[in-house]
């Protein structure tokens, strides 16, 4: 419908629902879990109609369906199957399904897939079926109520991906072209990128990480926009990416990245065109990772990564991040407060030149609108905007 919705799980066993209206936030729904923790929200919308769920990993080793009804949304199925605390979610389209990911400390991934289904198979006894019927299994079926119209889908566990040692804390899904991937990260030190075969059965296929060290493993991991390159992010600060050879596609090469972090990055996340990364640690600042492409020679380029902007530097642990736009992205720390940061001019024109960005519609909108620049007070929380004044003789200066 074109409106904002945020969702926001809390220590305080509890899942709120805001909705932008305009000019303001306005929380709609609670959602009262009555005891433990939410781990992980993820959004998605059921296929054949306009309803929207949201899937909340527990800590009681369940996944909780909610499903849009009115205004309202209602739970409507409760997955079983994990024996430890869900990690991590995500969920992706394929063909007429939905392909939900679970990641638990159990060290299983597990898949399930939401299909549509016409009509509700009623319950039959032994006496009602005939000698020479199929025996068929019965399908878990939750309804939705939407546009004054009932909606029937099945649920069915896809597949159980074995493969970690540890705790696993993330999953992400891809797709490039007509093949899908999803990339798993872990405290085993790897990160591992699953692959469905033509007949259906998924495969590790890559499998890269850390051998040795005093290192605790990887607290998650995304893949770029288009595939071909994806970025963990470890308890002790540090980031590894790898990206995937130009001419075999089944070779992945470590690349070198910027650090900076001394404490775990807790949530990272890519620019939607992969021009640049945000990470959120528990060091209690927010910063913006970037490549820089420069030329060495007539046919020699060198692409470094460097730290590009810190927006935020806070009073309170980082937790959360979520990219709304190329230039805005929501943050959660250990305050009980989400905030919403907007990129200053200055940003805009330091990353075209950076990162040698031409197509930019929402940047020239921001270079006519927002202030120059931000500081952070002292002792403050929120950043302050610095608003142009023009100076006889300026310069520009990066």
């Amino acid at each position: 419908e074109g409106v904002l919705v945020v969702a926001m799980g809390s220590a305080d066993s509890t899942v709120k629902l805001w909705k932008f209206g305009g000019e303001e936030f306005a929380c709609f729904q609670t959602i009262d879990l009555k005891s433990g923790y939410c781990f992980a929200l993820k959004f998605f919308q059921l296929p054949g109609c306009e309803s929207v769920m949201l899937a909340c990993a527990m800590d009681n080793d369940l996944i909780h369906l909610y499903a849009k009804e009115e205004e309202q949304y209602v739970l409507v199925e409760k997955l079983k199957g994990h024996t430890d605390w869900v990690r991590g979610l995500d969920s992706i389209r394929e063909g007429a399904d939905v392909l939900l990911a679970s990641a638990s400390q159990d060290s299983f991934i597990r898949l399930w897939r939401i299909s549509p289904r016409e009509q509700v198979r009623a319950q039959r006894s032994f006496e009602e079926f005939s000698a020479d019927e199929d025996i068929v299994l019965e399908e878990r079926v939750f309804s939705v109520t939407a546009e004054g119209q009932q909606f029937h889908y099945a649920l069915a566990l896809e597949s159980v991906l074995q493969g970690h040692e540890g705790w696993v804390y993330g999953a992400h899904f891809i797709r490039q072209g007509d093949k899908l991937n999803l990339l798993s990260s872990s405290i085993d030190k790897t990160l591992t990128v699953w692959t469905p075969s033509e007949s259906g059965v998924w495969f590790e296929s890559v499998r890269v990480g850390e051998v040795g060290g005093a290192s605790l493993g990887y607290y998650g991991g995304k893949f770029a926009p288009d595939g071909k390159a994806f970025i963990g992010h470890g308890f002790q600060g540090s980031l590894h990416l790898w990206h995937q050879d130009a001419a075999n596609g089944g070779v992945w090469k470590p690349g070198t990245i910027v650090g900076g972090h001394f404490e775990a990055v807790r949530d990272l996340t890519w620019d939607p065109e992969g021009r640049f990364v945000v990470t959120v640690s528990a060091d209690q600042t927010t910063r913006i990772h970037a490549p820089w492409p420069r030329s060495l020679g007539a046919d020699d380029e060198a692409v470094t990564w460097h730290e590009i902007a810190r927006p935020q530097v806070h009073g309170h642990d980082m937790q959360c991040l979520s990219l709304l736009s190329r230039y805005r992205f929501a943050s959660g720390a250990e305050e009980k407060i989400v905030r919403i940061f907007q990129a200053p001019a200055n940003f805009v024109d330091n990353l075209r030149q950076l990162c040698e960005i031409e197509d930019d519609p929402e940047g020239e909108h921001i270079l006519k609108t927002t202030p120059k620049g931000a500081s952070v007070p002292s002792l403050g929380l929120s950043n302050k905007a610095v608003y142009n004044v023009e100076a006889e003789g300026a310069t520009t200066k990066h």
